[in-house]
């Protein structure tokens, strides 16, 4: 293939799927998709902040559960010392009797502690199983959404990797500094980094070029530079006659 014919169908399969592409990009079908995904997204980040605030309330009830089993336990050590006999100071069994009041009242005021937490565990979980539904229901409208798309996208992206295809063999046929050139024009030029010379007039820019440099132009290889917006330039004549 020749150098000429590569870079023209190259630039040309390259705009053909920029289009498509942005087509693809535009179908209201594809924005539903992407915004059904970010609501999964973001309920699924409220369903991890779920969990994390539930692991903390369960360690809370863990925690003041150990509390409750050590004031039961300093409990009847208390009131078995209490009940021994070898009490006898009654200024010493009224201490024991007031340090027993007070356990009580501490065990009372944990006790009630871990009934909020678990009320909070228990409304958390709730929300939980809410959030889970909620998943379960914004996935089925992905996946419901996803098939819409392909049932109407799927030809264009049909199109797209056919192009993809032919593009690498026509990156094959070319030499690596062509490409890398192309590749970086293509990225500073909007696209468009190959114009034709036809009738005196660079096809990229839409300059006419002096007559004497459009005739040295012709008179030399079909593959030269745009001296105006310095495109890569096929040369009509040379490459491709008009019809």
């Amino acid at each position: 293939m020749e150098r000429s014919d590569a870079l023209i169908e190259l630039q040309d399969v390259d705009l053909t799927i920029a289009r498509l592409d942005r087509q693809l990009s535009e179908m209201p079908e594809k924005r539903a998709i992407l915004e059904a995904r970010k609501r999964i997204d973001d309920i699924t980040s409220l369903s991890d902040r779920t969990d994390s605030f539930v692991k903390r309330v369960e360690g809370e009830i863990s925690r003041l559960e150990d509390d409750v089993a050590m004031q039961n336990a300093k409990l009847q050590t208390e009131q078995a010392k209490l009940l021994s006999g070898k009490i006898v100071n009654p200024r010493e069994a009224q201490a024991i009797s007031l340090e027993l009041d007070g356990l009580r009242r501490r065990k009372e005021k944990t006790e009630s502690e871990i009934l909020d937490e678990m009320e909070k565990r228990e409304k958390a979980l709730e929300q939980r199983e809410k959030i889970d539904q909620a998943i379960e229901a914004a996935r089925a409208k992905e996946a419901e959404l996803v098939e819409g798309f392909k049932g109407k996208g799927g030809s264009l992206q049909e199109e797209i990797e056919r192009l993809t295809a032919r593009r690498a063999v026509l990156v094959e046929a070319l030499d690596p500094d062509t490409v890398g050139r192309y590749e970086r024009l293509r990225a500073e030029k909007s696209g468009v980094a190959v114009g034709l010379l036809r009738a005196g007039t660079c096809r990229a820019c839409r300059m006419e070029l002096p007559a004497d440099v459009a005739d040295e132009l012709l008179s030399g290889p079909d593959v030269a530079e745009c001296p105006l917006c310095h495109r890569i330039l096929v040369v009509a004549s040379n490459a491709h006659p008009e019809e």
